[in-house]
């Protein structure tokens, strides 16, 4: 029953609480023969209600004297410890770590047997569940898509231990969906660096943003211009790849993975979809490589890894695979089977096995069968386009709200023309995975990619926990490996002036030429050049350049 009823309302105008009275209580005030009974009835639940009070205090002094105990730790280890340097660190000491799973994570956990493998390398670190762990390692995502700490925040998982430094995979999940995961703030992110530099990525896709609360007009007008750049060459266009001429876009969803991806080989039906269904999703329309490099006659994109330290250090793994598409590929048809090398489309397939949908690097440059087919001078490609894609703030997006030993090890899709130019497809925070928690290796288990995936993740704990912990004196380390290849960041805009010379200069003032002219056309409110100072009156305000002003005022007018 409900203890609190609502009464009357009392003269001033204020609602009057009244308690409700219980079965029992009700009886036992009563004069009527059930008047026993209700008495014992009340005296067992008062008893109840008291030895409830009794449990539930004991508990708070038992948390209360817990959290002063840990408080105490922290605050001697503070004391003694000022900052993490592993070269201080006591190598005599053993260190500890904990896995922080649900107990239905534990199973079928791939991305978690490679870990315990690693671990089981470094006889030093020790499980514990308590507060003293140095090393965290969690889940990506719960049941329901989100973090389970706080949406991924690191600061909660370094409150939970009593060291100053806590090694942990994981970054804040508000930081990697901006720098990684979500393909709109991606784009929108590229898009808008590369528009400050006055420059085009060779490696991007020419990409529209279509934000579900953004203005559609000005985002479908943006479309169209593109589209004007989708056949002959025309004013403004610049160059246009060979690989991407047509008017072929794909579509991609923020949600629902290759669920959501569509192919148009017209923009206006393009165009027609992002109106019917932009209240549904955000979106973006990309230009599609519609000549892209072949395998056997059939379409493939290559998955590669990248670890991410919080140092920060950006490396690219020289092992990979090629996702190949079962079927031939042709521009006769947009058939998502054909064009998208996702794994949910092609084990669809029932041709789909483990040795033709995945090829290593390996066997992929054996199988091509060109001269200049090269996996070593490929890879400087993919780690130049690394280097510029974090360069582009995407590496600040990430940091922001880390810890100092927060690392990751991310997927990244790229693709290949004809012309052999690679192209920058996507990154993934969760690469390859079922539910979220393990690498999906394929129908069954295939042993080069067991081992790849063995070898990978000992290494990410040599690069991010190693440097941080070094072994104790007298043990024996593993063995050093060398297949991350370190990236190194570049100053965009040193290269940008370094590569365009003159050029970003003269496009500069050819565009301020232009709007000039425009304004002086166009504009219909008094300009007073001799002060570059524009007066509106139906605005109201003064500026310092007609840009300003026609900005402004139009704002004022919508």
């Amino acid at each position: 029953y409900q203890p609190w009823t609502m009464g009357r309302i009392s003269p001033r105008g204020r609602t009057a609480w009244t308690r409700r009275e219980g079965p029992h209580r009700a009886a036992a005030r009563s004069n009527t023969p059930e008047r026993a009974q209700g008495m014992a009835c009340l005296a067992e639940v008062t008893w109840k209600r008291v030895a409830r009070g009794i449990v539930l205090a004991a508990v708070s002094l038992l948390i209360a004297g817990e959290t002063c105990r840990c408080e105490v730790q922290s605050t001697m280890s503070t004391m003694s410890e000022p900052s993490h340097n592993p070269e201080q660190s006591d190598r005599s000491s053993t260190y500890s770590y904990k896995i922080d799973l649900q107990q239905w994570m534990m199973k079928d956990n791939t991305r978690l047997q490679q870990l315990m493998k690693a671990l089981a390398n470094r006889p030093w670190f020790k499980p514990t569940t308590a507060f003293d762990f140095d090393f965290w390692w969690g889940p990506v995502c719960d049941a329901r898509g989100y973090d389970v700490h706080d949406k991924g925040n690191p600061q909660d998982v370094l409150e939970q231990s009593t060291k100053d430094f806590v090694a942990m995979n994981r970054f804040h999940k508000k930081s990697v969906d901006k720098a990684v995961n979500t393909k709109v703030l991606v784009a929108e992110n590229l898009n808008e660096y590369a528009s400050k530099l006055g420059v085009r990525f060779d490696w991007w896709p020419e990409t529209i943003v279509f934000k579900n609360r953004g203005s559609m007009e000005i985002q479908l007008q943006a479309f169209r211009e593109a589209c004007k750049c989708c056949g002959q060459p025309s004013v403004g266009c610049g160059d246009v790849p060979n690989s991407m001429k047509g008017e072929t876009w794909i579509v991609k969803g923020t949600s629902h993975g290759a669920k959501s991806i569509q192919l148009f080989d017209d923009c206006p039906s393009a165009e027609q979809f992002l109106v019917d269904n932009i209240d549904s999703d955000s979106w973006i329309a990309q230009k599609y490589i519609t000549k892209p490099l072949l395998l056997d006659g059939r379409k493939f994109d290559c998955r590669a890894y990248v670890l991410v330290t919080a140092e920060p250090k950006i490396y690219l793994h020289r092992e990979g695979f090629a996702r190949v598409a079962m079927d031939s590929y042709s521009m006769d048809t947009l058939d998502r089977g054909i064009h998208l090398t996702n794994i949910d489309v092609q084990e669809k397939n029932d041709d789909w096995d483990m040795d033709s949908g995945k090829v290593n690097f390996e066997d992929l440059e054996k199988q091509m069968g060109r001269d200049d087919f090269k996996m070593d001078s490929i890879l400087p490609k993919m780690q130049r386009i690394l280097s510029e894609y974090f360069a582009a703030g995407n590496l600040d997006n990430l940091l922001q709200h880390s810890t100092p030993g927060s690392f990751y090890l991310f997927g990244v899709d790229f693709m290949f023309s004809e012309d052999l130019d690679v192209y920058f497809i996507e990154m993934n925070y969760s690469p390859g995975e079922r539910g979220g928690l393990g690498f999906r290796l394929g129908k069954e288990t295939n042993p080069y990619f067991e081992d790849l995936f063995d070898r990978m993740y000992e290494e990410m704990l040599q690069k991010a926990v190693d440097t941080q912990f070094p072994p104790p004196e007298g043990s024996v380390p593993p063995k050093p490996m060398h297949n991350f290849l370190e990236v190194s960041l570049v100053d965009l805009p040193a290269a940008a002036e370094e590569e365009h010379g003159k050029d970003i200069e003269d496009d500069k003032v050819q565009e301020k030429e232009e709007v000039a002219a425009e304004e002086e056309e166009e504009w219909p409110f008094r300009v007073h050049t001799h002060t570059h100072r524009a007066t509106n009156a139906a605005c109201g305000a003064t500026f310092e350049n007609t840009t300003q002003a026609k900005v402004s005022c139009t704002a004022v007018r919508l």
